[in-house]
Parts: C-alpha cells; sequence; structure tokens
C-alpha cells in the first residue's frame, strides 16, 4: 500500500531546487530592470 502522507525525499529536493531557481530568475530579471531604469 501507498501513503500519500509521507512525501519522498526526492521530491522534496527537487521542489527546493525550483524555488532556488526561481527566487535566482526573478532576482536577476529585477536587477536587469533597475538597471535599464538607471541607464535611461
Amino acid at each position: 500500500k501507498f501513503s500519500r502522507c509521507r512525501v519522498p525525499l526526492q521530491a522534496i529536493v527537487y521542489l527546493k531546487k525550483y524555488i532556488h531557481l526561481v527566487k535566482s530568475s526573478l532576482l536577476y530579471i529585477k536587477l536587469s530592470v533597475i538597471q535599464r531604469g538607471t541607464r535611461k
């Protein structure tokens, strides 16, 4: 039988990596937008 409550460790690791990737990409976009704003 498969218990739904227990989340596999691999899934948690993937989720953390995905969240980190999203955060870093958002930060990069913010910085690029700020640089563009200061240039003009």
